[in-house]
């Protein structure tokens, strides 16, 4: 059976803020730098990190998004967004798990998102990293599972954020999230509630947090084949 990380979350927590591109003024060539840059400070940082804390709470929250029909995006544009969305997550979870499991407690938490359930057209490459995401996280849960180590998924919708405002400004992107939004599917949610939706997830060592709540069954439809697989392997325990 698993345990639950047995102190508070909030105990635990260290959190070295990565500050995304902010203005991305000039021609194509100017942001295809910045990109490049903020991709190359996320991997110096996070190595600094680790070789200077004890990691015991890890949220894999930082992101790149840019929203463009797959003839759109450039190539540096695509892997920006693969390192940081995906590439990232996984060499900090290969990075953090030895100290976690020699010290019997941790949490990992990966930020991915709704985009990585529902195709929404123009945003194919954001959407491609957040749903390899999802399912690299379901597949560490197994991985993990009778070890101390919680492994929680988060995947929200609209936040009421700068990046999400940036989303919507390709036009396609925008009508398809104006018609959603027209029956009520995709309300923003506050990014402060969703934060303490963590730690509240991290203290009772919940698998998933999905938001929003109303597009639950099609969640559940998405995860039936996971759920399948999972129920077919019941009893099998990974070799350690």
């Amino acid at each position: 059976m698993r345990t639950r990380c047995p102190q508070r979350a909030q105990e635990h927590a260290f959190l070295q803020p990565v500050a995304a591109p902010g203005e991305e003024h000039g021609n194509d060539d100017d942001k295809e730098s910045i990109r490049f840059k903020f991709v190359k400070k996320f991997f110096k940082i996070y190595e600094q990190v680790l070789s200077e804390k004890v990691i015991q709470f890890l949220v894999s929250n930082a992101a790149i998004e840019t929203s463009g029909h797959v003839d759109e995006i450039s190539e540096a544009d695509i892997e920006a967004m693969v390192h940081t969305n995906l590439t990232a997550p996984m060499r900090l979870y290969r990075q953090v798990l030895p100290g976690m499991l020699e010290r019997g407690r941790g949490h990992l938490v990966a930020i991915s998102s709704l985009a990585g359930v529902f195709p929404v057209p123009a945003t194919s490459i954001y959407a491609a990293t957040k749903a390899g995401l999802t399912h690299y996280n379901n597949i560490a849960w197994g991985d993990l599972k009778g070890t101390p180590i919680g492994v929680t998924t988060v995947e929200p919708g609209p936040v009421k954020t700068d990046m999400w405002d940036r989303f919507v400004e390709h036009p396609t992107v925008g009508r398809a999230v104006k018609r959603l939004g027209k029956m009520q599917l995709v309300p923003q949610e506050p990014p402060e509630k969703i934060a303490s939706d963590v730690v509240r997830a991290v203290q009772r060592d919940r698998r998933h947090l999905r938001y929003p709540k109303r597009l639950y069954s099609a969640f559940l439809l998405e995860s039936a084949p996971r759920r399948l697989t999972e129920a077919l392997l019941v009893g099998q325990k990974p070799s350690r």
